[in-house]
């Protein structure tokens, strides 16, 4: 008979009841992976510069996998308003995520900040990059 696993922890039945019994010190265990935190997140946009009510997609890579990344343009400007796909696109498992995004009707033209910040586990990333918009 083979051990069976609890609950899709992924330890076999036999090592927790060992574990519990104390046959087993839990400093024997493997401890949980920490979060590597990347070094150079990146941010691209499929254009710089566009008119009102044209997507402008953004692509982010290297940032950490399975986690959310904020994701805001500047509107302090009066009459300024953004529409996107995703406000806090998913991470994927390589690191990348991309979201839509365009000015809407009503916005004065001129240099907008767009921001991404992401924080796992103590490691804050944070990357910024103008875009214009033309009116």
């Amino acid at each position: 008979m083979t051990a069976g696993m609890i609950g899709g922890s992924g330890r076999p039945l036999g090592v927790l009841v060992a574990l519990v019994l104390g046959l087993v010190p839990a400093a024997a265990l493997p401890a949980a992976a920490a979060v590597e935190c990347p070094s150079a997140p990146s941010l691209r946009f499929s254009r710089d510069v566009g008119p009102v009510a044209e997507n402008i997609q953004v692509s982010g890579a290297g940032w950490i996998p399975g986690a959310t990344v904020s994701a805001i343009v500047e509107t302090e400007r009066a009459g300024a308003s953004f529409r996107g796909s995703a406000d806090d696109p998913m991470v994927s498992s390589a690191g990348t995520w991309t979201v839509d995004f365009a000015a809407w009707y009503g916005t004065p033209p001129g240099r907008y900040e767009f921001h991404a910040a992401q924080n796992v586990d103590g490691c804050h990333l944070s990357v910024s990059r103008t875009f214009t918009v033309t009116g």
